[in-house]
């Protein structure tokens, strides 16, 4: 809810390609002392760059990127208002605005971008059409940009529709607002909460920036993010007043944000401006159409920039948060603009704001008759203890540190991905959808289709003695490679799998046992215990295939092996399996390929090396095969699988 302003383009004259040469040319330094440093961090906001005022993401990623590269994702937006709300055209045209830019450098270093969309998220059909059209500009920047195995930042519901199919080694989710309780979008809130929850599934931690969000939440993995500020911008006000407030009288109540309709509580703006006509209201920041409020003490002087805005407090006598108590909305809001505020030093008048009540020096209302006596009370007898406690509040709460925070966090989560998660056992829907083939897993390995798995297998092993060492199968099933393998070759075989129902029908031998785990990112094997680890057809399941390659290596021995098995990305059998699999799914139970409605990730050999390289592995073979009755098509198998080693 900050002021929206026209941001002018930046370096419309060099081509994404020319700068991409140039940041490669001249390499950033990276503070070895930064806690995150050479990773792809990408985020999915829930703002625009170009025309909002920066929010949390925005102050945090422009200090991430002085030692990572960051893109930065303008609003995929939460769906239209109506056609019939006023603000709808205005709404459309700076977002076809922002389409124009597509893909920009920030002066910081940053890359901007606004994928080309559609906000229509009520229909499932249009919602899988807008997913394929965003992954497919997403992979184009991603390989421009060489953002690989990124860490995803999504802080806006409908980001659930994507993230999980860019490859990302970390999800985090960050919660700024009661969303499914916002008013300007036509999306019904039941679908912003189906996808709000599905975030929260993937995600290893979820960020709120609110406390009440953060205190009610139910969930084990959240992290309180409080919000910050540029104390120095706004403790230090310039000297000079903007023309547009010059001569507006004094005392000035002044309002930073946009004058939203469900936000403000126009009948008591309406009622003060009335009773006390020699107070001006000064709001610095769009006004919806919606918002009926004029008058002469009411000033609405538009959109300023960031820069500008230290200026504009030059002129004010009270700062003001007069929101509606009655919404929701603005009941869970944590409002970065209150932090501005007490680093000016103003007085301050806020409505009952959860985030703030226990603030030393700030003024609290409930009524508009409490309104008028506290803005009096402030502007008789404001003290410079009064102002010098409102700052000292926000003095260290600054973006900076804020930005260290996440870094260390980021970092925290990349080591171990399951530092918030809760001890108790959650079975996600890609094991739900394989344990009905528990009982008939075995026999499916007599067929030419899944058979084919241990010719490949004995052929990468062929020049390797592996008796007497220890392996693990990741996602072993019911057992039946895992016991191939002790058999073929000699090997004591550790299987793991978080099917109850596959553990259960697992047959045990003298080489092989079998437990049940939550996931294979997070085995419960010791550190360095096991010579190797067979992985078939099972990361392509995992919502990040990164953390479940780092903990096999954290589990395997100096220069143990990797055998691991995942789809094909080759369009000659990728495409034709993907394109019977949306043009059945109306088709219901008599649908093909169901098990893409859980694989999600799929490579081809060069993609799959880079993602091992990244995770302390080296490739030293690799197989294609698969297709009809086990068999490729014209050379290019629907399955891939590698050999490689620890290094």
């Amino acid at each position: 809810m900050n002021p929206e302003v026209n941001i002018p383009d930046m370096n419309p004259a060099a081509t994404i390609a020319e700068t991409i040469s140039a940041e490669t040319a001249i390499a950033k330094p990276i503070a070895a002392e930064y806690p995150l440093r050479g990773e792809s961090i990408i985020c999915f906001a829930g703002e625009d760059w170009w025309y909002h005022n920066p929010h949390s993401k925005n102050h945090i990623l422009k200090r991430l990127v002085r030692h990572n590269r960051v893109l930065f994702v303008n609003s995929i937006t939460m769906g239209l208002p109506s056609i019939g709300n006023a603000d709808f055209f205005i709404k459309v045209r700076r977002k076809l605005r922002s389409y124009m830019r597509w893909l920009r450098r920030t002066p910081e270093g940053l890359w901007v971008m606004t994928p080309i969309n559609i906000p229509v998220y009520s229909s499932p059909l249009v919602r899988k059409l807008n997913r394929m059209v965003l992954l497919l500009q997403f992979r184009l920047v991603m390989m421009l940009l060489r953002l690989h195995q990124p860490i995803i930042w999504a802080a806006i519901p409908t980001s659930a529709d994507i993230v999980d199919a860019l490859g990302a080694k970390l999800l985090v989710y960050q919660v700024s607002d009661k969303y499914d309780h916002q008013e300007d979008s036509a999306l019904a809130g039941d679908v912003i909460r189906k996808m709000d929850a599905r975030l929260k599934q993937l995600a290893s931690v979820v960020m709120y920036s609110g406390k009440k969000l953060y205190e009610e939440a139910e969930i084990p993995h959240r992290y309180f993010l409080e919000q910050a500020v540029d104390f120095e911008r706004f403790a230090n006000l310039p000297p000079g007043v903007p023309n547009d407030v010059a001569n507006v009288p004094r005392p000035v109540l002044g309002y930073i944000g946009s004058s939203d309709w469900f936000t403000m509580d126009a009948p008591l703006i309406e009622y003060v401006a009335q009773q006390r006509p020699n107070w001006h209201w000064v709001f610095v920041g769009g006004k919806s159409k919606l918002l009926k409020l004029s008058g002469p003490n009411l000033h609405f002087v538009g959109q300023k920039s960031y820069a500008e805005l230290p200026r504009y407090y030059r002129h004010m006598d009270v700062c003001v948060l007069p929101w509606n108590q009655q919404n929701v909305f603005t009941n869970y809001g944590s409002a970065i603009k209150v932090k501005e505020y007490f680093a000016t030093g103003l007085p301050v008048v806020l409505s009952p704001l959860y985030e703030y009540l226990n603030t030393p020096g700030v003024r609290f209302y409930r009524t508009p008759d409490e309104f008028i006596a506290q803005v009096e009370d402030a502007l008789a007898n404001d003290t410079p203890q009064q102002r010098k406690l409102r700052q000292e509040a926000v003095r260290d709460a600054t973006w900076d540190v804020r930005a260290e925070q996440v870094a260390v966090l980021f970092r925290e989560l990349l080591d171990d991905p399951n530092k918030f998660k809760s001890p108790e056992r959650v079975v996600n829907d890609a094991v739900l959808f394989h344990s009905p083939a528990a009982t008939t897993w075995d026999a499916g390995y007599e067929t030419p289709v899944y058979s084919v798995r241990k010719d490949i297998i004995m052929d990468l092993l062929a020049e390797r003695d592996l008796t007497g060492q220890q392996w693990l199968d990741a996602g072993c099933a019911t057992g039946t490679l895992a016991r191939f393998l002790s058999e073929r070759k000699g090997c004591r075989v550790l299987g793991v799998d978080a099917c109850e129902a596959m553990i259960q029908n697992a047959t045990r031998t003298p080489l092989t046992e079998f437990k049940l785990i939550d996931d294979v990112c997070t085995t419960g094997v010791p550190d360095a215990a096991v010579d190797g680890v067979l992985c078939s057809s099972v990361i392509e399941y995992v919502p990040h295939p990164a953390v479940a390659l780092r903990e096999f290596h954290r589990i395997m021995k100096e220069d143990g092996t990797l055998l691991l098995s995942v789809p094909s990305a080759h369009p000659v059998v990728r495409w034709p399996v993907v394109a019977l699999y949306w043009l059945t799914k109306p088709l219901g139970r008599h649908r093909v390929f169901t098990y893409l409605d859980h694989s999600k990730h799929s490579y081809s050999e060069s993609s799959l090396r880079r993602l091992l390289n990244a995770c302390g592995f080296r490739m030293e073979a690799a197989r294609t095969y698969g297709g009809p009755r086990g068999k490729p098509i014209l050379g290019h198998g629907s399955l891939l699988m590698v050999r490689a080693r620890k290094v």
